[in-house]
C-alpha cells in the first residue's frame, strides 16, 4: 500500500490493484501548434498541468501501476 497525504484526505492505494489514467494530452489540445490553439483556444492551462502530469507519471511507472493513455479520435 502506498499512502498519500492529499487535500482533504490522506489516501491509501495498492499500485498493483490501480491504474493512472491519463486523458487527452496529445499535440491537439495541449500544442500551441496544435488544433485546439489554431481554432483560437488558449492551450496555456492544459500546457501548465504536464510538468505535473509527468511527475505522477513518473511516480505510477516507478511503483509498477498500470498506466493508460485515452486519444480522441
Amino acid at each position: 500500500m502506498i499512502e498519500v497525504i492529499a487535500v482533504p484526505d490522506t489516501f491509501a492505494f495498492d499500485p498493483e490493484r490501480t491504474a493512472l489514467v491519463v486523458i487527452d494530452m496529445q499535440r491537439d489540445f495541449c500544442d500551441p501548434a496544435g488544433y485546439m490553439h489554431s481554432r483560437g483556444d488558449d492551450v496555456a492551462a492544459a500546457r501548465a498541468i504536464v510538468p505535473r502530469i509527468l511527475g505522477v507519471l513518473e511516480i505510477a511507472r516507478r511503483t509498477g501501476m498500470l498506466v493508460i493513455y485515452t486519444r480522441e479520435g
